[in-house]
């Protein structure tokens, strides 16, 4: 055989891929990678969904066990002044003690403002004997604190919701007050309802509540038997 047909030989036993089968190859390729991107990204959103929602749920439960033990532990300042300062639907000041019972009772507030749950502490000092009031308070909160970050109302539900013995023969706290309470429903509440959502920390940045919740307290001297009072204050 001469030698050009020998080389002719050898070339056509190297050939490669022909254009079309390297452009149908490379299109492949591309499925098989864009399939690949779309099932990551997917899992990275459902993995996202699923932290905002622990989240939510592990700050806000914190924060509503807080809210309940601090209205649970309301207290009268004295045999005339009830437990409630002021209420409102975003707000409630109260005294409250958590110590002794002896010990002189602290003023607190909690309020929903600009989207985070706070709480206010002004630490008193007790008057001396036949001193009214009993004790007396900074004008300024002692203690400012933030219990909860990114905080909504659920719908048209308020934050607080404040009810009164219903009337009947068996009474039960159902009389919806109007707030915010007036100087004469001030000592009616004997049950305080609490609503409200949470968005993710602002890490997040979204928008959208991922967890709602409620509970509702009632005082612990409120008598049934006298449904026309709320907590008892002897």
């Amino acid at each position: 055989m001469s030698r050009h047909r020998l080389a002719e030989v050898r070339l056509r036993g190297d050939d490669g891929f022909s254009l079309t089968e390297l452009l149908v190859s490379i299109v492949i390729g591309m499925i098989v990678v864009f399939a690949i991107i779309q099932l990551l990204d997917t899992s990275l959103s459902l993995s996202r969904t699923t932290q905002q929602r622990i989240d939510s749920a592990q700050r806000g439960r914190l924060a509503l066990d807080l809210v309940a033990r601090e209205l649970r532990a309301q207290t009268c300042l004295s045999s005339t002044e009830p437990a409630l300062v002021a209420a409102a639907d975003s707000d409630i000041t109260f005294y409250i003690n958590l110590g002794a019972p002896t010990a002189v009772p602290e003023r607190h507030q909690i309020a929903l403002e600009s989207g985070d749950l706070v709480l206010r502490r002004w630490v008193g000092v007790r008057a001396a004997v036949g001193v009214t009031p009993s004790v007396t308070y900074p004008v300024a909160p002692s203690i400012t604190t933030t219990l909860l970050e990114n905080v909504r109302t659920v719908g048209s539900t308020p934050l607080l919701r404040y009810y009164a013995w219903g009337v009947g023969a068996s009474p039960t706290p159902s009389t919806l007050l109007a707030t915010p309470l007036s100087a004469t429903d001030i000592p009616l509440p004997v049950k305080i309802a609490i609503s409200f959502a949470v968005l993710p920390d602002r890490a997040f940045n979204t928008s959208q509540p991922t967890a709602t919740f409620e509970d509702a307290i009632f005082t612990r001297t409120a008598d049934p038997n006298d449904p026309t009072h709320g907590q008892a204050c002897n």
